[in-house]
């Protein structure tokens, strides 16, 4: 009984707890629209830049989620999980659709590093930006990564660890690195 009452307390703790931290990131950042009925977990670290913007409504944010909008970046993401220790960044647009499940240590990332064989450092060489689109009711399994200028249709499922760097329909079964189409249907 004695356990039962102190779990409430605590579930009921960490909920006030999470709506501080909404009210603190909605004053740190005015361009951060981050729904009341939202939850943030510990840990996370979210960020939008003054140039950029940050749509979150209905979404759960599990523990030490990074989440950064930044160079003009857009993240809109509706009703949806995501999972511990995921990685979510944009420099043009990461928009996630409503029902979407994301396992824990998924990164979605619009961008990567500009590369030549010059003798210009890495860090000098700029980036190169996508926008990524994952619609309705999509299960990313833990692990997987998306990288910049994917979409992803409708009721699909990306299998664990998979390297997703193209566009797949709805219903789509994706697995693989990198990723490819195992069937038409999850259902079938």
């Amino acid at each position: 009984m004695i356990r039962k009452i102190y779990r409430k307390f605590f579930e009921k703790t960490d909920v006030l707890v999470s709506k501080l931290r909404i009210l603190h990131l909605r004053i740190k950042y005015p361009k951060l629209n981050l729904s009341w009925d939202s939850y943030i977990g510990q840990n996370c670290k979210i960020v939008c830049d003054d140039d950029s913007k940050m749509n979150l409504k209905s979404v759960y944010i599990s523990n030490n989620v990074t989440m950064t909008s930044s160079k003009g970046g857009t993240i809109n993401i509706v009703s949806s999980f995501i999972g511990a220790n995921c990685v979510v960044v944009a420099t043009k647009q990461v928009k996630i659709e409503e029902g979407c499940e994301i396992a824990e240590m998924v990164v979605i990332r619009d961008q990567n590093h500009n590369f030549d064989f010059s003798s210009k450092p890495i860090s000098k060489q700029g980036f190169s930006s996508k926008p990524i689109s994952i619609g309705k009711n999509v299960w990313i399994g833990a692990k997987a990564t998306i990288l910049k200028g994917c979409n992803i249709g409708d009721n699909s499922l990306i299998a664990a660890h998979s390297l997703v760097n193209k566009t797949f329909p709805s219903q789509s079964f994706i697995v693989g690195t990198p990723a490819r189409l195992m069937n038409r249907s999850i259902n079938k």
